[in-house]
């Protein structure tokens, strides 16, 4: 009598199985990174908005009083304000 093999012991793969498999993790792995990256993108673009608020704030802050000030203190003061975030970056 020959032996048949049981369900339970694993079977080899054939080739087509084994590029499912690996096309399967490809488009995974595809779209994880896609993800990834655009969550990024997205948190970069938050960040930056944040930071262009808080300029607008900080210029608000200066450019008023420097509007209504015919003081030289404060156009000084104003002036170093812009010396010092464009010299810094």
């Amino acid at each position: 009598m020959a032996h048949q093999p049981s369900s339970i012991s694993p079977s080899i793969p054939t080739e087509r199985e084994k590029f499912k498999f690996w096309m399967g993790f490809v488009k995974w792995l595809i779209v994880s990174v896609a993800i990834t990256l655009a969550g990024l993108f997205i948190g970069s673009g938050f960040k930056e908005r944040t930071t262009g608020i808080q300029e607008m704030q900080a210029f608000d802050k200066y450019a008023y009083p420097m509007l209504d000030a015919d003081n030289f203190d404060v156009r000084w003061n104003l002036s170093e304000f812009f010396f010092y975030c464009y010299a810094h970056g």
